[in-house]
């Protein structure tokens, strides 16, 4: 029989999830921005000084913190992030707990005002591709086919390509503050964290996610999965010898 659950227990649960949630802040807080961003207005492209991107923190005048230097190591920043954090903020980093008019779906957290970190929506899916709004009469995310049906082309270069394509939209849509949708005039921005693939096995035609993922055959859905997150990552881009880094993760 389980016990129940301790006071205890659920802080130190609470501050696991926040030194997570911590590293990965750190490194949204860290993001490279582009020289210049293309704004597209009907058939014409200008290119216009550029827009950080919309999870981007440590903006002044917020940007005198310990854990904005990134002189400093990870490790420092982090620990410096979570001494600056009461309670309720860490929980508030966790998920909506604050805003009940947030929908859950997306995981949008509370962010910290005080400090200028902004809500960041951690769920963007990115299965068959980014999850999201056209924001300029077509101009929209690329939307590739079924799992199922890419996985059985058995062809590895379109499971790379398909990564490094999503990957290179949703950094591109986080820089120009694209949006998935949005909910009681609440826009919900894309951040740099993707949903996909789901590789999950089917195991019965009743499941109502069939349709999205690779196959019923554990070998194929591991060789899908491998080159589609290389595929994000880019690996094919960079210098050998480089190490690897997510666009997205």
């Amino acid at each position: 029989r389980m016990k129940k659950p301790t006071i205890t227990t659920w802080c130190v649960v609470v501050v696991v999830w926040a030194v997570v949630l911590c590293y990965c802040s750190v490194a949204v807080l860290s993001v490279d921005v582009p020289l210049v961003s293309v704004q597209v207005h009907g058939d014409e492209a200008t290119t216009t000084p550029p827009l950080l991107p919309q999870s981007h923190a440590c903006v002044a005048p917020h940007d005198t913190y310990e854990f904005c230097d990134t002189r400093l190591p990870l490790d420092q920043r982090v620990w410096s992030l979570i001494r600056n954090l009461t309670l309720l903020e860490k929980i508030g980093l966790i998920g909506s707990v604050n805003n009940s008019a947030v929908q859950t779906c997306p995981l949008v957290d509370t962010g910290v005002a005080r400090l200028g970190i902004v809500p960041y929506m951690w769920l963007d899916e990115t299965n068959t591709g980014v999850a999201s709004g056209c924001q300029v009469a077509g101009r929209c995310a690329t939307t590739f086919s079924s799992p199922g049906g890419l996985a059985a082309s058995f062809n590895r270069s379109m499971w790379l390509d398909k990564g490094d394509v999503i990957s290179t939209e949703q950094r591109a849509m986080n820089n120009l503050h694209w949006t998935r949708f949005s909910l009681n005039n609440e826009p919900y921005y894309i951040g740099v964290d993707g949903f996909g693939p789901n590789i999950n096995i089917v195991r019965d035609p009743r499941w109502g996610r069939n349709d999205e993922v690779p196959s019923e055959d554990p070998y194929l859905a591991g060789h899908y999965a491998v080159h589609y997150v290389r595929g994000m990552q880019q690996e094919q881009h960079r210098p050998a010898g480089q190490f690897a880094y997510l666009k997205m993760a």
